[in-house]
């Protein structure tokens, strides 16, 4: 009875921590939000669809990160705490972080405030959406590796983001439409594929960054083995889906129809998940 007591107020504890941390997040967000200290950080309200989904896909990202902490009782109730506190602080420092960096990256000509505030583009809300789940499942991987080291963590996080950013660079050469013109003209059919393709890429590093970790340099070097294999795989399923199915584009102009695009990504998802399969296999 006493044992169970004792759990049943850690698990209180447990919570009242997690939730004391997303009321925290949420005054870190609104503060940048309404300093604008950075360029690409959202506006902080709920007043159209756009701002809605931009606000709680923060939450979503966050609520994912957090599902990998827990409290570690081994070495005493003051230093699990101490500990926990310490990892959801910095988790919170990159996600933010990383959000800023991502969406430097892919929407570096847009006024956040203007296209979600003015605009409720919800293309580019989408966008954004996107970049934080990717972003939450990254340093979620991370954290399984149990390094107990913040430098290490901060180190691996950065690799991390220099593969993921090289990842985004890369869609101009799979996609005829850029980037820019998708957010200009709302395109749904260019949204969902660069969604896809996103969220494939995320996935990808997510789920390599998730070797087992022995020495920085070993963990590095298969890390960008992985990946570069990852590169070699992942057109194979493409190119199989297209055969098989027989979903050829007719002309240039097909490629941005609503029927094409949802072919597109939903084979470059495909491919990716497969190829996260294929990867994990052949590195087992």
């Amino acid at each position: 009875m006493i044992e169970l007591l004792d759990k049943t107020l850690i698990r209180i504890l447990f919570i009242s921590l997690l939730l004391l941390s997303l009321w925290g997040y949420k005054f870190i967000y609104q503060f940048l939000a309404t300093s604008r200290i950075f360029n690409k950080t959202q506006p902080y309200s709920l007043h159209n669809e756009s701002s809605i989904i931009v606000l709680f896909s923060r939450i979503l990202g966050i609520s994912i990160i957090f599902s990998q902490i827990n409290l570690d009782l081994e070495a005493g109730l003051l230093l699990g705490v101490l500990s926990l506190v310490t990892t959801i602080a910095y988790s919170i420092i990159l996600y933010t972080v990383s959000l800023y960096i991502l969406d430097s990256i892919s929407l570096n000509y847009f006024e956040s405030h203007s296209e979600i505030g003015k605009k409720n583009n919800l293309v580019y809300s989408l966008f954004s959406c996107a970049h934080a789940i990717g972003a939450s499942f990254i340093i979620r991987s991370i954290g399984h590796l149990n390094t107990h080291s913040i430098i290490i963590f901060f180190t691996l996080w950065l690799f991390a983001m220099v593969l993921i950013s090289v990842s985004m660079k890369c869609f101009r050469y799979i996609y005829k439409q850029t980037i820019e013109s998708i957010l200009l003209q709302e395109s749904i059919s260019g949204c969902l594929c660069y969604l896809s393709f996103f969220m494939g890429c995320a996935l990808i590093i997510s789920s390599i960054v998730e070797t087992p970790l022995q020495t920085i340099q070993l963990y590095l070097g298969q890390v960008i083995l992985k990946f570069l294999l990852s590169i070699l795989i992942i057109p194979i399923f493409f190119l199989f889906f297209e055969w098989l199915f027989k979903m050829k584009k007719n002309s240039t102009a097909s490629e941005f129809s609503l029927k094409y695009s949802l072919y597109y990504s939903l084979n470059l998802f495909s491919s990716s998940l497969l190829t996260i399969s294929c990867v994990s296999t052949l590195s087992s």
